[in-house]
């Protein structure tokens, strides 16, 4: 898995996931501060990136055109501080590395997993 990390994500996180093994990339190192949330996703898309965000519209951008990549891990955790993302983060991620096509929403007590596509019919 290598990881594309939207504006929100601290590049103290993308240092930290750096440090343990991870793969991983800051928007802004691709100078797309400013891209919308579609030009990420194709961004990622096209370079095989999962998108790590705090942004739920990554999620539905995804399950609206119905395509199987990429896929997008959603922190919702609240106020968390940055190392406690952290922290989450270095716990889930080696147990979610291996779930390639899918929408992963990390909370504070639960890891919720679903495959693309999405069937919107159904939800």
């Amino acid at each position: 898995m290598v990881i594309l990390a939207d504006a929100p994500i601290s590049l103290r996180t993308v240092q930290f996931l750096r440090q343990h093994g991870f793969e991983c990339y800051h928007i802004t190192e691709f100078q797309m501060a400013d891209a919308t949330d579609e030009e990420i996703v194709n961004f990622a898309k096209e370079n095989g990136y999962t998108i790590l965000t705090e942004d739920l519209d990554f999620g539905s951008i995804i399950a609206y055109t119905k395509d199987i990549e990429p896929s997008v891990i959603i922190l919702r955790v609240g106020n968390y501080s940055t190392d406690q993302i952290n922290a989450l983060l270095i716990n889930v991620l080696p147990k979610i590395k291996e779930f390639k096509n899918s929408i992963i929403v990390i909370g504070r007590k639960r890891v919720r997993i679903r495959r693309l596509p999405i069937d919107l019919k159904r939800e």
